[in-house]
Order: structure tokens, then C-alpha cells, then sequence
């Protein structure tokens, strides 16, 4: 389902963080000199596609950008048993100091043998005098031949590393498949952040997938990194699913390297996938801009089906050129038969936002049972709040009920939103309970809606 909505944005929030690039000891060549093929500028093309790893870059901050399509990035590769060597892998390392003082190491690993490996990592990070102050361990699980991907070591309190020794040992895999050559992707480069597109052109699922963002100045030093999941809810991209994921950097930055990570459990997906489409479910949209600039997209659905479903669902925001800007992500933990329920996608820190793509998955749920309908509302709607008391009708505790108040103004327009847990001390309501809250709106509005989320054990 692709469904758009159209609203307008206001600027930007930055924050700030330290950093620090250093010298590395035995693992390789640590100046940062040779940048991944996946990097981008502002004086380069807008779309440019690299032919050896599949990737598609758009630089959204100089002009817009074309609607170049995925590249195929490949099958699964073949992998033979022959002894490897640290000889045979490539590697780029920046360290990167955070704004709580604490550091990261990140190695940037391409493996040039014709294994498929797991490798795993030791790293001692040391003072100006020398004296070890930091220690830490790092692993990939799987590295096919021919491919690149990132760890990276987590000195916990510990700044001002001088130096950072680190030793790989390098397993042949045989437990997961090698899935990073079979993702195809597109890279939305834009002020305060990257928003990448995944699209797995493999036959199986692509397991935990997650996209690495390195962000760095004129000088190539390392400004800002962040990650995010590129999955479902079964935590898998599907064969042929698009997915985007945003990474936001909170440092100005002149280019950025995109790296993934992930595994394929070498089976096709056989899956828990509802017998229900869109069609079985009624969705009302609203959105707007909230006082830090950031932009929420509320879903308010109905489950018409018979089925008990749970629901996770991936968005992506355009500006009005086309150019993909944002990415969010949501999810419902259930949603029995007739029961309505509400969930957003966030997108922090974007301009201009025009209109939205989304997709929803639903899943058989087992883990949770429905308690919606179990639960009556007595609102109360006053001049700058409401207050909702929840009554717990059913004979089984109702955990983390929350209450959405969306405030909307005489068109119907979204103009504030907030929510609030209406649960005891154990965070539930236990049966024939009542719970109240106070929702407050911090700005005239014309009318209100009030909207439960909440789940019961299996």
C-alpha cells in the first residue's frame, strides 16, 4: 500500500559531538585516506552508481535528484574452504570520540579471499604515554567473498585514545550465508542525514540488516556516525522488499560512507504472515510538525478482518521534487477483530517534507492477545486538555495501555499530539480497574481524539 499525505515542514534541530580520529596500530593503514566507493561529495553527481558494489547516491543538497532505479547487487557468493590470512582482508579504521566521552573504533573490513568468513576482533586502545586505558571485543558474523562490511569497538568512559591495537581471527562460516552482495542500495544524501533504500534481490531473507553511517568533513575526519535496522518485524528484509532507513548525523559534514551488516539463515522465509491485506483494514492519516521540528505521521486503524494481527510498517518522506528525505518506521503489537488502534512513523530533523510512502506487514500474533475491546473510555475534553479514565471490562491484566490524544483544529488538521500510559505501579489495569490520565493540548484547538494502544499475555 502507498498511501501520501501532504503537509509542510519547518527547519531543523542540530546537536553536537565531539570527535577524534587517531593512528591505529597493527590492523591496517588508519589516515582515512582510502574512502569507500561508497562515498559521496557535494561537487559529485547527484545519482552515481558504483558498478562494483551496486550502489546508487544521490546528493540531495545540490540539485534534485533522479529516479535511478536499485542496482542488482548480486546472488549469494559461492565460497570454496581455502586457509585465509589477515593478508586477505582490506581494512579502513576511524575512531570517534561521542559527546559523553565515550569512544568508538570503527574498522571497515573487505574481504579479498574466496571464503566466506566470521571474524572477530580484540582491541586495546592506549594514552599519549602509552598506558592501556580501554579494551574491547568486536565480531562480524558473516563476511562472503568479495564483500565489505563494519565493526566497530565500544571503549565504555574512555577518551583521548592515542592509539588502538587491534587483532582479527577469521573463522570459515558455515552456520549463516553471506547476504550484503544480494542488497541493493540507494543512498539519499541529504543536510542532516543519509536516508538509504534496501532492496534484497536475494532468494532468501536478509536477517538483522543494518546500515552504518560514517559522517565526515572536508579534511576526511570522522565528524559523526549512526546506525539503524532495515527489517521488519520478523527482523529480516523479505526477498523483493524495499526498505529506508534514516541516519542522522547531528555534525555539519561534507560526505558520508554507508556500510551494512547482516546474515541469511540459508532458508526461504516460510513466514506468519496474516491472511489479510490493506483492504481489511480502515486507515485514517495525520500528520504535523511538532515544536523541534520534527515531523510525525499518525495511523488510526481498524481491523475489519477476523484475524488477529500484529503490524510493523516502514515509511519514506519526498520533498516535493521527488527526493527522498526521511525514513520511519512503526509498529502495533496487536490488533484483534474490530478493534481500533493508532501507531506513527517519526522523521527527526527534516525540511520540507511533502507527501509519504508507506507499507504495512501483518503477522499471525501468538505472543500477545487482544485487550482493546475489553477496555471502555470516559473522556473529558476541557479548554487545554483532556482527561481520560480507561476501565478494564475483560478478565485478564491490560499492559502498557497507552492514551493518544491527537488535537485537531476546525478542518480537521492535526495540529498537536501527545500520549500518556494510563497503568498502575505494575503497568497495567488489572481487571474491573480504572485508570486515568491528563492530556494536555499547549495550544488552541478545536476538537479531540482519543486513542488506545495496549496488549494482554498469551
Amino acid at each position: 500500500m502507498n498511501k501520501k499525505c501532504l503537509i509542510s515542514f519547518v527547519s531543523a534541530i542540530g546537536l553536537t559531538a565531539s570527535l577524534l580520529l587517531t593512528g591505529c596500530g597493527s590492523s591496517g593503514d588508519s589516515t582515512g585516506d582510502g574512502m569507500s566507493s561508497s562515498a559521496s561529495t557535494v561537487e559529485e553527481n547527484v545519482a552515481e552508481t558504483n558498478s562494483e558494489n551496486g550502489v546508487v547516491i544521490h546528493d540531495n543538497r545540490n540539485s534534485e535528484a533522479s529516479n535511478a532505479s536499485t542496482t542488482d547487487a548480486g546472488s549469494n557468493a559461492s565460497s570454496t574452504l581455502t586457509p585465509v590470512s589477515d593478508s586477505d582482508f582490506d581494512k579502513q579504521e576511524y575512531l570517534y570520540e561521542n559527546s559523553i566521552g565515550d569512544s568508538l573504533y570503527y574498522v571497515v573490513i573487505s574481504n579479498n579471499s574466496s571464503s566466506d568468513v566470521s571474524v572477530s576482533g580484540d582491541a586495546l586502545a592506549y594514552d599519549a604515554d602509552g598506558n592501556t586505558i580501554g579494551a574491547a571485543k568486536s565480531s562480524i558474523e558473516i563476511l562472503g567473498a568479495g564483500e565489505q562490511s563494519i565493526c566497530y569497538f565500544y571503549f565504555s568512559d574512555v577518551s583521548d585514545i592515542a592509539k588502538v591495537d587491534c587483532t582479527f581471527t577469521y573463522s570459515q562460516e558455515v552456520s549463516y550465508k553471506p547476504v550484503i552482495k544480494n542488497i541493493g542500495l540507494e543512498e539519499y544524501i541529504n543536510a542532516k542525514n543519509v536516508t538509504v533504500q534496501a532492496t534484497n534481490n536475494g532468494e532468501y531473507p536478509a536477517q538483522f540488516l543494518q546500515a552504518y553511517a560514517l559522517f565526515f568533513d572536508s579534511n576526511n575526519n570522522l565528524v559523526y556516525a549512526s546506525s539503524g535496522y532495515i527489517t521488519d518485524g520478523d527482523a529480516e528484509l523479505k526477498p523483493g522488499a524495499v526498505m529506508s532507513s534514516q541516519l542522522q548525523s547531528y555534525e555539519d559534514f561534507d560526505h558520508v560512507e554507508v556500510y551494512l551488516t547482516g546474515r541469511c539463515g540459508g532458508v526461504s522465509y516460510e513466514g506468519t504472515r496474516a491472511p489479510v491485506d490493506d483492504s481489511d483494514f480502515d486507515i485514517q492519516e495525520y500528520s504535523y510538525t511538532n515544536s523541534i521540528g520534527s515531523t510525525l505521521l499518525y495511523l488510526v486503524i481498524k481491523n475489519n478482518s477476523e484475524q488477529t494481527v500484529s503490524i510493523d510498517g516502514n515509511a519514506t518522506a519526498y520533498d516535493a521534487s521527488n527526493n527522498v528525505i526521511g525514513a520511519g518506521n512503526c509498529s502495533i503489537d496487536v490488533l484483534g477483530p474490530g478493534e481500533q488502534s493508532i501507531t506513527s512513523f517519526y522523521f527527526e530533523s527534516i525540511e520540507n517534507i511533502d507527501h509519504f510512502d508507506y507499507k504495512l506487514n501483518y503477522s499471525e500474533e501468538t505472543s500477545y492477545k487482544p485487550v482493546l475491546g475489553n477496555l471502555s473510555t470516559d473522556v473529558s475534553v476541557n479548554g487545554s486538555n483532556v482527561v481520560a479514565t480507561v476501565t478494564n471490562n475483560g478478565d485478564c491484566e491490560a499492559q502498557f495501555v497507552e492514551v493518544y490524544a491527537l488535537f485537531l483544529d476546525a478542518d480537521n488538521h492535526l495540529i498537536n499530539a501527545t500520549s500518556a500510559y494510563a497503568v498502575d505501579d505494575d503497568s497495567e489495569i488489572k481487571p474491573g480497574a480504572s485508570e486515568s490520565v491528563q492530556l494536555t493540548a499547549y495550544q488552541s484547538f478545536d476538537h479531540a481524539e482519543v486513542y488506545l494502544t495496549g496488549r494482554a499475555t498469551n
